[in-house]
């Protein structure tokens, strides 16, 4: 219905660092809209990047298939190019910055996941959006470091999160009009699909989501043993920190956070990694973020990381980042995955608490009586 009469039809869709089945979700979009009129070429599909590099055309075709690039417009977002971009009207304070292939198309609709996100309490939704589809200088107010320190932010957290009430502000603004999101179960298989009009739609697949990944215990515990999430999670220290933040709320001040992650892909961005590489204090890194017009890049990434670091240890196994680096960057290293819990067992006994969370970020993990809500 939406489709009918309409001249140019944006699809946006989840970049490389998200395990998205985008073709599985598209193909019976596509048909719909050839079906009520739109020809091939009237038809964008956008990947929201964020500030993530472009996909290559490898992880396109992985993503997409062969059919769909071949046949429709297949863009990568940027949000360092002002050409790209449009400023919407009336915000300017923080300045709403969009994609340009999206506000200017005359239907606007958004792929996605619904599942525990670092900041936006649940991925999906008006978050592919924004930041996905933003400007650099939206994105900077976004994930600046008042934001990202704020008490409404974090896994799980929905009820007066500024980040989300954001996303849904700019998406209103840029003329959203319709979401198809997927949730998955533990085995990463599709169990569920909500579609329609972006805002109650999103928040039924929340109150869906939360209904099968929230869990909490009685008190805190003295270890947590977890996992950066599989791939592509688990590629890069960047992504990895969705894994170590979700854990730690149910870690007592003094315990420890074991992460198992193999970052095939190393540290992260070239800015991520010159962030940990120059952070010689905890302390004085958090201090610097907080200064007036200080921004960097990735900055949060470093930030989340620290922040647990503050009262918990942070134990990482990783096959392909060297013990002395990540040492460097302030974590305890652990070659051996298995000594590392050894250990930690024999330093909290002689009976501690373990909590264990294989599926690392996609478990919302708190303490009973403490705010977790959906």
């Amino acid at each position: 219905e939406l489709a009918r009469g309409k001249k140019r039809a944006c699809l946006v869709v989840c970049d490389h660092t998200r395990p998205m089945p985008s073709r599985a979700l598209l193909e019976p979009v596509l048909f719909l809209l050839e079906q009520n009129g739109l020809t091939p070429n009237q038809i964008t599909i956008l990947i929201a990047t964020g500030l993530h590099r472009p996909c290559t055309s490898e992880e396109v075709h992985s993503s997409l298939g062969e059919r769909i690039p071949a046949r429709y417009a297949v863009v990568s977002h940027n949000a360092h190019n002002p050409a790209e971009l449009i400023r919407l009207k009336g915000y300017d304070d923080p300045p709403f910055m969009v994609n340009r292939h999206f506000v200017e198309a005359d239907l606007k609709i958004a792929t996605g996941m619904v599942e525990p996100h670092l900041v936006a309490g649940y991925s999906g939704g008006c978050k592919m959006v924004a930041p996905g589809l933003a400007g650099l200088d939206t994105i900077r107010f976004m994930h600046g470091a008042p934001m990202m320190d704020h008490p409404k932010v974090g896994p799980g957290k929905t009820e007066d999160n500024p980040f989300l009430e954001m996303t849904r502000k700019i998406a209103r603004a840029a003329g959203l009009d319709f979401i198809l999101n997927i949730v998955r179960n533990r085995d990463m298989a599709i169990c569920k699909v909500f579609a329609g009009e972006p805002l109650s739609t999103h928040e039924a697949a929340i109150a869906y989501k939360a209904s099968i990944s929230v869990a909490t215990l009685d008190q805190p515990v003295d270890i947590a043993i977890t996992s950066g999430g599989g791939i592509p999670l688990d590629r890069t220290l960047y992504q990895s920190v969705k894994g170590t933040c979700g854990a730690a709320p149910i870690v007592r001040p003094g315990g420890a956070v074991i992460v198992a992650s193999p970052c095939n892909e190393g540290i992260g961005s070239p800015n991520y990694k010159r962030l940990f590489d120059e952070a010689k204090d905890i302390k004085k890194y958090l201090e610097m973020i907080f200064c007036p017009g200080f921004f960097q890049i990735d900055q949060w990434g470093v930030q989340q990381y620290f922040r647990v670091m503050e009262n918990k240890r942070v134990i990482f196994h990783s096959t392909h980042i060297s013990p002395d680096q990540l040492k460097s960057y302030h974590f305890e290293p652990a070659p051996d995955f298995q000594e590392a819990i050894n250990r930690c067992l024999e330093e909290y006994g002689p009976s501690p608490r373990v909590a264990v969370i294989p599926e690392g970020p996609y478990l919302v993990a708190g303490i009973r009586g403490q705010r977790t809500e959906a």
